[in-house]
C-alpha cells in the first residue's frame, strides 16, 4: 500500500499526468482569448503535454509565454494556411448546390478531397512545435506522414473525434474534470501519431524524421 502512494508509484504519476494535461488546457484556454493566439496556443499545449508524456515536467507560465511570442507568426501563417484549406472545403461541401449534373458529382470530389485536407494537416501544429520551419514545410512533412502511414492518421482523427464525443456521453457529475483535460488528451493523441508516423532513422547517416530542440523545450 505504501508503494502505491509513493511518489513514484502507479497512483501519483497517473495524478500528476493529470493534472499537467488539466494545467495545459487551461493555459490553452486562456491563450486563446484573442482568437488570434490560437494556433501559436495550440502549439505551446502540445509542447506542454510533450514534456508531461515524456516525464520532463510541466511547462511554466514563463515558458509557456515565451514560446507563445517566438512561435506567433508561423502558427499564425500555418493558421491561416489550414483555415482557407478548410473554408474552401466546407463552402464546397455546404454551400449552395450549382444544380445540374454538379449535384452528383460535387460531393463525389469534395468529399474525398475534405478527407485527405483532415488527415494530412491535423499533424502539422505538432511539427512546427518540433522544430520544422516555416508553416509550408511543417504542412508539406505532415502530409508526407499522412501519405505514408494513413492508419495513424486515420487514429489521431479517430481519437480526436472519440475523445470528444465521449464528453457528451458521460454523466454530468465528471463532466468538468474530463472537459478540462479535453485540450490536453487531445494533444496527446495528434502529438503521440505523430510522432510513431516519423519514418524510421536509417542505420548511417541522417534521420529524415524530427529532431525536438532540447534548448527550446524547456
Amino acid at each position: 500500500m505504501s508503494q502505491l502512494l509513493a511518489v513514484d508509484g502507479l497512483p501519483y504519476r497517473v495524478l500528476s499526468a493529470w493534472v499537467g494535461l488539466v494545467r495545459a488546457g487551461l493555459v490553452w484556454l486562456v491563450s486563446c482569448l484573442p482568437i488570434i493566439t490560437i494556433p501559436a496556443a495550440t502549439v505551446v499545449l502540445l509542447r506542454a503535454t510533450r514534456l508531461v508524456l515524456t516525464g520532463d515536467g510541466a511547462l511554466g507560465i514563463a515558458d509557456s509565454w515565451r514560446l507563445l511570442r517566438e512561435i506567433f507568426g508561423p502558427a499564425l501563417r500555418l493558421g491561416i494556411i489550414v483555415g482557407i484549406g478548410w473554408l474552401v472545403t466546407g463552402s464546397a461541401l455546404l454551400g449552395p448546390s450549382p444544380g445540374g449534373s454538379w449535384d452528383t458529382l460535387l460531393p463525389l470530389v469534395v468529399i474525398p478531397i475534405a478527407v485527405t485536407w483532415t488527415l494530412a494537416s491535423q499533424w502539422c501544429f505538432a511539427l512546427l512545435e518540433a522544430g520544422v520551419r516555416p508553416a509550408l514545410p511543417a504542412l508539406r512533412m505532415s502530409y508526407l506522414r499522412a501519405i505514408r502511414r494513413p492508419d495513424l492518421a486515420a487514429l489521431s482523427a479517430a481519437g480526436t473525434a472519440a475523445t470528444i464525443l465521449v464528453g457528451w456521453l458521460l454523466p454530468t457529475a465528471v463532466w468538468l474534470p474530463y472537459w478540462l483535460s479535453v485540450p490536453g488528451l487531445v494533444a496527446m493523441v495528434v502529438s503521440t501519431t505523430c510522432r510513431w508516423a516519423a519514418p524510421p532513422v536509417p542505420a548511417t547517416g541522417r534521420a529524415d524524421a524530427v529532431v525536438h530542440d532540447k534548448r527550446s523545450s524547456r
